[in-house]
């Protein structure tokens, strides 16, 4: 193994009153034999919130770390990944300027580790883990506390948890969920890894960071991770009757299933289309056919039904703040719909979504029913290669943002007060709409190996401009 010192490395950044601003400017000098950079890994540290920057080459790696003020603190080269997994999954950082960052293999089931330190501005490869064949990848997440892999064992209802730290090791958590029901609208009844696998194949997994606006793409995902406030949340709605809901408690290793029943549902009832979003402890079903669709919110803590809304197919929608928006069709990129029927219809017959974020005190909420476009020159970092199952690379956002860019949906928009009710008004503008009026804004050259994330109340996007070599990141606040 041998350490490369970067030849040059140069760091500004300034502050503007605008709603954006130039964050940070880096200039790079790539000493690993002239081999471009492929991939761009930012992790914040929560702990300590320092910013560490990875720009990957085939072979190795451009190491940079930031104080919280944004100064650069060390900067060093490493030419060695982990033999056998390249594709960048998560990373695990400590308050001691340690960082470990994983890699799987193309089928998920191999994961390698390059451990970081930048006190002594060293590093250390470990190719340790393999998955056992009787379990099957459901998805990695990665979020500022940690890296967790969640599995299902074949044949059964068992899931698994495994959680790794900053040394690479895996602690697991067993599931089983041997003993419970999950049956489907008929009343038949399914292992759990069933309602998550088909065959030797895999239904449609999102992981759904928090308290972003995401996209209705990743939303009508019918199975769905969620990590917010050290619980690990898997829903399932494969079925119209019943959510399925299993919760691991990350602090004390605890599992926990819910069974939530559709109150909505009528089993004479043909042509349902049902999914569900969650937010903090509320749960927002949504329940639709051609002749109306409901929407419910609950609390979770206290089983209650919050609010409810119901669009009626010849009626005009009440709780709406914009047009019935299609974007995506075939003949135009944006029309607005003017019948209920028409978007009921859309949504039956599509991949029907729901999303709820906060935006001060209200919510946003959208709903609708997606359909995913080509991402053009616009591919974010990390995006998946080789066929990785579940794995989320590229950093946190990297995937919702990439979602919410490139989905074409039919939609309504709706603003709500901290009891549910409608508020009249515009929606706000969020950080990814910003982003993205800053991308058209802006020369495609400019825009090369993009990535974002969070980082304290800001979202940050970063982009390379080839011809000066400058890395620049832009401050987008929330």
């Amino acid at each position: 193994m041998k350490k490369l010192l970067l030849l040059f490395c140069f760091f500004c950044a300034s502050l503007t009153c605008n709603a954006q601003e130039n964050w940070l400017d880096l200039v790079i000098n790539n000493p690993l034999s002239d081999e471009k950079i492929k991939e761009v890994i930012p992790i914040t540290n929560a702990k300590t919130g320092d910013l560490a920057l990875f720009y990957k080459t085939n072979s190795g790696l451009l190491c940079y770390l930031f104080d919280n003020k944004q100064q650069l603190t060390n900067t060093f080269a490493i030419d060695e990944l982990p033999n056998k997994s390249q594709v960048y999954t998560g990373a695990v950082s400590s308050d001691s300027k340690i960082y470990n960052l994983f890699f799987t293999n193309s089928n998920g089931n191999k994961l390698g580790s390059i451990q970081i330190d930048f006190e002594s501005e060293s590093f250390q490869t470990n190719n340790e883990f393999e998955l056992p064949k009787k379990e099957k990848v459901v998805q990695f997440v990665n979020s500022s506390d940690g890296l967790y892999l969640v599995t299902s064992v074949k044949k059964s209802s068992i899931l698994k948890l495994y959680t790794f730290d900053v040394d690479g090791k895996a602690i697991s958590t067993t599931a089983d969920f041997s003993n419970a029901i999950f049956e489907n609208d008929n009343g038949l009844s399914y292992k759990f890894h069933d309602l998550i696998f088909q065959g030797s194949g895999q239904k449609k997994i999102a992981y759904i960071t928090n308290n972003t606006p995401n996209s209705l793409e990743a939303t009508s995902a019918k199975i769905k991770l969620y990590l917010s406030e050290g619980k690990l949340r898997l829903t399932n709605n494969l079925f119209n009757k019943n959510t399925f809901i299993v919760d691991f408690n990350l602090n004390d290793n605890s599992h926990h299933l819910t069974v939530l029943e559709n109150k909505d549902f009528i089993k004479k009832e043909t042509g349902a289309n049902t999914n569900s979003y969650l937010l903090d402890d509320y749960f927002f079903s949504v329940y639709a056919t051609t002749q109306k669709l409901n929407v419910s919110i609950y609390n979770l803590k206290t089983n209650t039904l919050r609010k409810a809304f119901v669009i009626n197919k010849g009626e005009p929608i009440s709780f709406k703040n914009t047009p019935i928006i299609q974007e995506g069709g075939e003949f135009d990129k944006y029309r607005e719909l003017e019948k209920t029927s028409k978007f009921l219809r859309k949504i039956v017959y599509s991949n029907v979504g729901i999303i709820a974020y906060k935006v001060k005190d209200n919510y946003v909420l959208t709903l609708g029913a997606s359909k995913a476009v080509s991402s053009g020159n616009l591919a974010m970092v990390g995006a998946m290669t080789g066929g990785a199952l579940g794995a989320i690379v590229g950093g946190l956002l990297s995937n919702a943002f990439q979602s919410y860019h490139d989905t074409k949906s039919t939609r309504i928009l709706s603003l709500l007060d901290p009891d549910f009710n409608h508020v009249p008004g515009d929606i706000p503008v969020n950080s990814f709409d910003e982003i993205d009026t800053f991308i058209v804004n802006k020369s495609g050259k400019e825009h090369a190996l993009p990535s974002i994330f969070k980082y304290q109340d800001a979202t940050i996007w970063g982009s390379y401009n080839k011809t000066n070599k400058i890395y620049t990141f832009t401050k987008f606040r929330n």
